[in-house]
């Protein structure tokens, strides 16, 4: 093999550190034909999902469009429930997925093996912000939350841009989730009178999810407008933040504010009111659809 022939079939990565107070140089020779392996082997990542994770989240999906149809032909509140429910679980799937898959492309390929790739929502739960928190929140103030948990190593990223990237898309994942409800209103223009509680619950799925998408660009932890953030602000600052305890205290303060200015505030609760009718949905169905599903 020619000279040429095996510097195109090998790569050379430097690496510099700090010795004894001199600057070491070492290169370390990759073949590019392994590099082109490890690359296949990550290629269909995500189709490594089980039968049972593609199941788990067929399941969610099935519930959710039998839910709907149900609410249809009843007038019962109880479908209206279950349904917001489980599109609040689509939703966390797709948000979730949405961080885990950008944190691939940007370098993390450890959300394989955790399973982040498969949109199985047992693989994104935490007891406290999967379910308490976030039911919660629905229950009490029909505000959407998306409460999953993705582990990413920041480490493995790429660069700053990568990380605030891979923050900004979970928010992006659920908006797309509140443009599937709106897009109904969209295409079925002629809505009758004996289906309104479809059409509000239909609605408030719309409300919930831009309300998530604001809600989730709050600049505070641990919020993923803080997420994107984060990367841009000075060390100090950032190992400040991110010490446990503050981290915590700062989480509980913010997530509390939030709560209060999303369910209590008037002024906010009609901006998110707009954001909704922006997508093409009619405010009083979402104020139908809002005190519909509020249990207080």
């Amino acid at each position: 093999q020619s000279t040429w022939g095996r510097q195109l079939a090998s790569r050379v990565s430097m690496s510099v550190y700090i010795e004894n107070g001199k600057i070491v140089r070492t290169a370390e020779t990759t073949s590019l034909l392994d590099s082109r392996d490890s690359s296949n082997r990550h290629c269909c990542a995500w189709c490594k999902a089980t039968l049972l994770d593609y199941a788990v989240f067929l399941g969610v999906v099935l519930v959710t469009i039998g839910m709907g149809v149900t609410l249809y032909y009843t007038l019962n509140k109880g479908p209206l429930i279950v349904l917001v429910l489980f599109y609040w679980i689509f939703s966390l799937c797709i948000h979730e997925f949405g961080h885990a898959v950008v944190a691939y492309w940007g370098g993390d390929t450890t959300v394989v093996q955790k399973g982040y790739l498969t949109l199985n929502p047992i693989r994104y739960t935490n007891p406290i912000h999967s379910f308490v928190i976030p039911v919660l929140f629905l229950l009490l103030g029909g505000i959407g939350l998306p409460g999953g948990a993705v582990f990413i190593d920041h480490a493995r990223l790429r660069s700053k841009w990568w990380e605030t990237s891979v923050s900004l898309a979970g928010p992006l994942g659920t908006f797309i989730c509140a443009l599937i409800p709106a897009s109904i209103f969209w295409f079925v223009p002629d809505r009758s009178a004996a289906h309104h509680l479809f059409w509000a619950g239909i609605a408030i799925l719309v409300f919930i999810q831009t309300s998530a998408v604001m809600l989730n660009l709050f600049p505070l932890p641990p919020f993923d407008g803080f997420g994107a953030l984060s990367p841009w602000l000075p060390v100090s600052w950032r190992n400040f933040i991110h010490e446990p305890f503050h981290y915590q205290l700062i989480s509980m303060a913010s997530m509390l504010l939030v709560f209060c200015l999303f369910a209590y505030s008037s002024t906010i609760r009609y901006v998110l009111y707009l954001f909704a009718a922006s997508l093409g949905v009619p405010m009083d169905l979402v104020v139908d659809g809002f005190y519909a599903f509020r249990l207080f």
